[in-house]
């Protein structure tokens, strides 16, 4: 049996990172995939009031990550900046990330602070809102 002192740092394996990022991504795959059904037929707006909906961006030859958020998610907050380099780093290639806010026009200017908060746009992941 092997024992830590209290103040002795965890080694964390290399792949560790990777391992966790595509963890999170099955999770909220998954959860995308249940959800689907919450999100047919509804009408997103894009944060310029501009309508947009989850089929414009499938049939592209790429998997197409959904992302669901929430501004006062403390998850989504933490992991935010993962999905953000993820879609620039395979968005060319195998990969895009679409975002959901599951804000609401009520807060949307919460929303909109998460966005800027986080540098969304400066990642071309596209962000839309629930239309309410």
């Amino acid at each position: 049996m092997r024992y830590l002192h209290a103040n002795a740092k965890k080694q964390h394996h290399p792949f560790s990172k990777s391992v966790r990022l595509i963890r999170t991504l099955i999770v909220t795959l998954c959860f995308a995939i249940a959800s689907a059904g919450a999100f047919a037929g509804e009408s997103l707006l894009d944060f310029n009031g501009k309508p947009s909906d989850i089929e414009v961006n499938l049939g592209k030859g790429k998997w197409l990550v959904v992302m669901l958020w929430a501004s006062d998610c403390h998850v989504c907050n933490q992991e935010a900046h993962q999905y953000i380099t993820f879609h620039q780093q395979h968005t060319e290639k195998d990969a895009s990330v679409l975002g959901v806010s599951l804000d609401g026009a009520e807060k949307k200017a919460d929303a909109e602070e998460f966005i800027k908060k986080h540098n969304v746009n400066g990642s071309s992941a596209e962000f839309v809102g629930k239309n309410h």
